[in-house]
């Protein structure tokens, strides 16, 4: 029994820091399939997205009505304190765009978007 209760503390150190961070998931990898199930303050980093299956403007002329978003989300995946969301870009040209966050802190922060 002493043994367990050196152990508990050195099992601890050994944790890894994202887990104990908040915003983080650990190891594990989560499938995000809304918009809507990112974290606030990923979805203002962002900035103006359509929700999966939304309306958005794919092409580049702009019909009457209220403006659309030009980039419509389509999924996220969190691994630990890193964000990897794909969107739908429209314009001249239609494509797909990766976006990848991590949690600086506690603001989701863009490091790469291609």
């Amino acid at each position: 029994m002493k043994r367990l209760v050196f152990l508990l503390p050195a099992l601890a150190v050994l944790a890894p820091a994202a887990e104990a961070k908040p915003g983080c998931i650990g190891r594990q990898v989560v499938s995000l399939d809304r918009l809507a199930r990112l974290p606030a303050n990923a979805r203002a980093t962002l900035g103006a997205m359509a929700e999966r299956g939304g309306r958005w403007e794919p092409g580049d002329a702009l019909g009457p009505g209220p403006r659309l978003p030009s980039r419509r989300f389509i999924s996220a995946r969190q691994s630990g304190c890193t964000l990897a969301v794909r969107y739908e870009q429209g314009g001249i040209a239609h494509y797909q765009r990766s976006a990848i966050l991590t949690l600086r802190g506690a603001r989701w922060v863009m490091v790469s978007n291609r």
